[in-house]
């Protein structure tokens, strides 16, 4: 048995009445890839964009100047602000991420270092 390497679609989805230069996928296929190509940006699909974009917010931008990833009473100050778009214990589950992208340690690790407790 030899294996074509030159990949060809099955003959039911080949039009031989219209040249292959010519060939336009269904008005439904034009729509779902037309969607797939407004959705795409720099940094992936809209939705992911968006989430990068506030994951940046609250670990280097603006957020993370008003949270002062560091100082005492940083994790409350995210559970604060972000507690005002979700849940309180979607805002901890959320910030215990954004402490530990802004810092490299998560908030538990941090309060116990700061408490002397070995780690």
């Amino acid at each position: 048995m030899t294996l074509d390497t030159k990949w060809q679609p099955p003959a039911r989805h080949i039009r031989h009445d219209v040249p292959a230069e010519r060939y336009t996928a269904p008005p439904a296929q034009q729509l779902k890839v037309a969607h797939a190509v407004a959705l795409k940006v720099e940094e992936g699909a809209v939705g992911e964009h968006r989430a990068r974009h506030l994951i940046r917010w609250y670990e280097h931008g603006e957020g993370a100047a008003r949270i002062g990833w560091g100082a005492p009473g940083d994790f409350a100050r995210c559970v604060a602000i972000a507690s005002e778009h979700m849940t309180e214990e979607q805002a901890k589950g959320f910030c215990n991420l954004r402490h530990h992208g802004a810092l490299g340690i998560y908030p538990a690790t941090h309060a116990a270092a700061e408490r002397g407790h070995g780690v």
